[in-house]
């Protein structure tokens, strides 16, 4: 007999069933309905008390993560560069963000110290003057982007992307490349209408 067919037949209304039928019907029933009482009443704050753990953990990790991990911190460039140039068509908007990253596998105590090197050497480069001094420059990037802004037409692309080959180039040169340092860049150009 289904469970329905007995909670059907614990009917009081009903005087053909079975005293003892009746009696398992209604034993059924109060278990159902406690078992379904116990679900509604605790599992809303079970879940709200994992949620206010998990909330107060993410949020003493979220305080405490630069204190503790300075390493971990997300990509920030430590130069940013941006300009527009105007076009037939509108504007050409072109960006550089250049930063230096830590490589937590190979950190040792003089890592952090050229780690802060680093990000200044980044922030102390003025890209209006490094394309200056692009005609004294000996370096290979300098004279292909002086080869390429001398085009009647040039690729602004390549001209960002010959900025970065030499700020990663006088990066290596000056030691930061390597032993727990490295040099992460986004760059390119937009048309704007």
């Amino acid at each position: 007999m289904s469970i329905d067919d007995r909670l059907i037949q614990a009917d009081p209304a009903k005087h053909t069933v079975d005293v003892a039928m009746d009696e398992n019907a209604r034993q059924l029933a109060r278990r159902i309905a406690a078992s379904r009482s116990k679900q509604a009443r605790f599992t809303p704050l079970m879940i709200a008390g994992v949620l206010g753990c998990i909330g107060l953990a993410g949020g003493a990790a979220a305080i405490a993560a630069p204190d503790l991990m300075p390493w971990a911190r997300p990509y920030q460039g430590d130069l940013s560069y941006e300009r527009v140039i105007p076009i037939e068509t509108g504007a050409l908007k072109c960006t550089i963000s250049i930063g230096a990253e830590p490589d937590a596998m190979n950190r040792d105590d003089t890592t952090v110290a050229r780690f802060e090197e680093a990000q200044q050497f980044l922030a102390s480069i003025d890209i209006e003057e490094l394309d200056r001094n692009t005609n004294e420059s000996d370096s290979t990037w300098a004279r292909a982007r002086l080869n390429e802004s001398q085009k009647p037409d040039p690729d602004e692309s390549y001209i960002n992307s010959t900025f970065v080959g030499q700020i990663q180039e006088e990066f290596e040169a000056r030691g930061f490349l390597g032993a727990g340092i490295a040099l992460q860049a986004q760059y390119g150009c937009e048309e704007q209408q």
